[in-house]
């Protein structure tokens, strides 16, 4: 009567709870890396045309003159008028750091679960 009775689970349930728990593991990583590949592509987005700058090959041409030599490789030419207010594009860019952050810690909960799942069904022995 003074013996502690241990309900035990059969092996099929730890093996599942094992099982799950890695698959949920998985899935974490899995968001971690999308997230990394779209901080990739923000980190991309930063560049010469979002403010209004482009690449040209040719010298802007005057009318009655004669043509203009080639310019060397990598001359940009700047368009204020398409260039848009800074207010708008760093709050944009705020708000995707700010998605980006919180996707992460998710994806950072979702593997962390995993692994507590994981790791809990071989300790239940």
């Amino acid at each position: 009567m003074g013996e502690d009775v241990v309900a035990v689970e059969p092996r099929g349930h730890r093996v599942a709870n094992q099982v799950t728990g890695l698959l949920i593991f998985f899935l974490g990583v899995g968001l971690l890396v999308f997230v990394f590949m779209w901080a990739h592509e923000l980190y991309r987005g930063l560049d010469a045309p979002m403010f209004g700058v482009h690449p040209v090959t040719e010298q802007p041409q005057v009318a009655g003159t004669p043509k203009a030599s080639p310019l060397p490789p990598g001359a940009v030419k700047a368009e204020p008028r398409t260039v848009r207010a800074l207010t708008p594009t760093a709050m944009a860019l705020l708000a995707k750091l700010l998605a980006l952050i919180v996707m992460a810690w998710v994806a950072a909960l979702v593997a962390g679960k995993g692994i507590t799942l994981a790791v809990s069904a071989c300790k239940r022995e």
